[in-house]
């Protein structure tokens, strides 16, 4: 099945995944291009982006507060753990940093809130990358969830080569549950094994259609500047 197949077909089309066309064709290039041995999936939820993460995954491990014991039955590869990740992460990025393989992939979509994002993050910078690490993070157009990203402590792990929050830019939203609110889009950061030499910028490449929006959203708030 090529990509066009994959993000249309009627499988994927299924309301359980929330993401917007372009972000699953990234998601999907992302991990064909990797192929990760292990893979990390914070906010399991009903299994939107699962598939893909298993299909191309050789090992997933996917945490939420609650998961759905049919879930569990539909993949061979994947490790459900099941609880708050301030409490679950930090363990499991503890055994990866001293065993092999490697994880080369992790998608935050969990804790939408500032403090919730902030922390996931920070966990996943507890990992010395002996491969390339990619971090996806959905919904960095959401105020909370960008507000999470710029705060969290990238520069604190010398191996984070880039992030930009706007791989994929976010919608202003026209659905009535979440009407005139701001949504959807990746950030993406990129770990190596090497340390940076340098200065970490956080690339914002939207910023400009962020703040215009951000004053007719419905949810404004201020949004702080990283320390970089």
């Amino acid at each position: 099945m090529n990509l066009y197949q994959t993000i249309f077909s009627e499988a994927y089309m299924k309301k359980e995944w929330h993401m917007e066309y372009g972000e699953r064709a990234a998601l999907l290039f992302l991990l064909n291009h990797i192929k990760p041995d292990v893979s990390i999936e914070i906010g399991t939820y009903l299994g939107g982006s699962l598939g893909s993460i298993s299909h191309y995954s050789h090992k997933v491990y996917t945490f939420d507060l609650r998961h759905d014991d049919k879930l569990k039955n539909d993949y061979s590869n994947v490790e459900f753990i099941t609880g708050d990740t301030k409490e679950t992460l930090p363990p499991l990025i503890n055994y990866l940093n001293k065993s092999e393989p490697f994880l080369e992939f992790a998608l935050i979509d969990g804790d939408h809130t500032t403090e919730g994002v902030m922390k996931d993050i920070e966990s996943i910078l507890n990992y010395k990358p002996r491969k390339p690490l990619y971090i996806l993070m959905h919904d960095s157009f959401n105020p909370d969830v960008r507000s999470g990203i710029l705060k969290a402590k990238w520069e604190s792990n010398p191996y984070v080569a880039a992030v930009e929050l706007d791989f994929v830019h976010g919608v202003f939203q026209e659905r009535r549950d979440i009407y005139k609110q701001m949504w959807g889009g990746l950030a993406l950061a990129v770990l190596l094994p090497t340390k940076r030499s340098g200065k970490l910028i956080i690339n914002k490449s939207q910023d400009l259609a962020f703040k215009l929006l951000l004053n007719s959203s419905l949810q404004p708030m201020r949004i702080p500047s990283p320390k970089n």
